[in-house]
């Protein structure tokens, strides 16, 4: 799960995107690889356990970072998808008030609607998202593209105060990314620094593999001054210097 949304946060992709950057770019402890597969059955995780992880993040996040949150900013987006044809449609059955608005049922099928990209010819699905007046996310929702914003708000209203291709793997694809935002800001609140400019400097940290005949080691460069700042900030201990030592069984 941690290596999905890092890489949301790094190298925005695919899942088979994901299990290639894991495996050639990064090196992760305790997670050498994963199939695409493994990739599916995490995001089916978050999906069953969102309820927990939305709450105990949302939590975590408002100590950690001393959050306002006095007043939550709600905004929605669509984004599209290259089809011909909507997904049908689940009979969910939406809350209605007693002003007679509905409360729709987060769901992530694509439907034709408003297009906010200007692609009314292809099907959608629409994007909520909570964030404090800093611009810390702490929340999103899924829906069908064809959802008003009007009805969306009651829902989001709802799930704030008491404080899921398959339509569930979109809504989990948006977790993730709705993760990988939150832990990008995290970041940036830590160091006072932007994250185009942690990444560029984290992204000069290298693993290398020397092999001989007399077996392989894996050694991470030198940290450098800039490196050394980001981590203190972060409170996070450097990386260890070598990670890998191999030698001929015989």
């Amino acid at each position: 799960m941690f290596s999905l949304v890092a890489q949301r946060a790094l190298q925005p992709g695919s899942k088979l995107a994901a299990t290639d950057c894991v495996a050639k770019r990064v090196a992760v402890t305790g997670c050498a690889g994963f199939t695409d597969d493994a990739a599916y059955g995490a995001m089916d995780f978050l999906l069953d356990a969102l309820d927990g992880i939305a709450a105990e993040v949302f939590g975590s996040v408002a100590h950690l970072l001393n959050l306002d949150l006095d007043i939550i900013f709600v905004d929605t987006t669509s984004t599209y998808f290259e089809l011909d044809v909507p997904d049908e449609l689940a009979d969910l059955q939406a809350k209605v008030d007693d002003d007679g608005i509905s409360r729709p049922v987060e769901n992530g099928s694509r439907a034709f609607g408003h297009s906010k990209d200007f692609r009314t010819d292809l099907p959608q699905v629409v994007i909520a998202m909570a964030v404090t007046r800093d611009g810390v996310p702490v929340r999103c929702w899924t829906f069908p593209g064809n959802t008003a914003d009007t009805t969306i708000m009651r829902t989001v209203k709802d799930d704030l105060a008491g404080w899921n291709h398959r339509e569930d793997r979109i809504r989990s694809h948006v977790q993730l990314c709705w993760l990988a935002l939150l832990l990008l800001r995290i970041v940036e609140n830590a160091t006072n620094d932007t994250w185009r400019n942690v990444r560029h400097e984290l992204d000069q940290m290298h693993l290398v593999t020397l092999a001989t005949a007399d077996g392989h080691v894996a050694q991470r460069s030198a940290t450098t001054a800039g490196q050394k700042t980001i981590l203190g900030a972060l409170k996070l201990p450097e990386p260890p210097r070598f990670l890998d030592f191999t030698v001929p069984s015989d």
